[in-house]
């Protein structure tokens, strides 16, 4: 299983959340294209860089 994370400089990180829940997906292709659509429709600030990170089970 898999994360996005959010790193800014300053060493701010971001989670994602859905209904007090963490976001996690299924595979790295889901994250992929969780980080794809998040930059598409421009929902976070240029100067973060979105990782995927593995999720331990």
């Amino acid at each position: 299983m898999f994360k996005v994370t959010g790193l800014a400089k300053g060493g701010i990180r971001i989670e994602f959340y859905q209904d007090n829940e963490q976001l996690v997906f299924e595979s790295y292709e889901e994250a992929t294209a969780f980080i794809e659509k998040a930059k598409k429709e421009n929902t976070l600030p240029d100067n973060y860089q979105l990782i995927i990170e593995e999720v331990a089970k």
